[in-house]
């Protein structure tokens, strides 16, 4: 009985250690600039969510936690909690990119009006109904897509 008891209190105590650990990796994560940090995949709207309809699972993989810059146009513009969210439209209306501006980048963002294209810098998070995106910055050039 003492052994059992001795091996499950080891268990939970690595178990603890382990998650501790992650913890503390992931709080002391650097910050990204993404101003000036270089995109690590340009795309379109449209070829992102056309991925994330084929296989969700592969585009969750490739997408998630990476810097995205892609290029769409605006379906909507909305304040959040005093952030500006920008929600580009794909082919799919009923799916999107949901763009959560970073605070310095909420005047750029309500200069611009539905249907304008425009080209987005920022984090994948994943998807929920809708591709999910944030700290993003507006983009002036449009020269790195096809």
């Amino acid at each position: 009985m003492k052994n059992k008891t001795f091996k499950i209190i080891s268990i939970v105590g690595i178990v603890l250690i382990f998650l501790l650990g992650y913890a503390l990796k992931q709080y002391n994560k650097p910050h990204i600039d993404i101003k000036n940090a270089e995109a690590s995949i340009y795309t379109s709207v449209h070829e992102i969510v056309d991925e994330f309809q084929q296989d969700e699972f592969l585009a969750n993989k490739k997408y998630t936690d990476n810097i995205i810059q892609l290029k769409g146009t605006i379906f909507e513009i909305s304040i959040n909690e005093g952030y500006s969210v920008i929600t580009l439209k794909s082919k799919n209306n009923s799916f999107g990119v949901i763009c959560n501006m970073l605070p310095e980048n909420n005047l750029d963002a309500i200069k611009h009006k539905k249907g304008d294209v425009i080209e987005i810098r920022g984090v994948c998070t994943g998807y929920l109904l809708d591709l999910i995106m944030v700290k993003c910055v507006l983009i002036n050039n449009s020269n790195n897509l096809k």
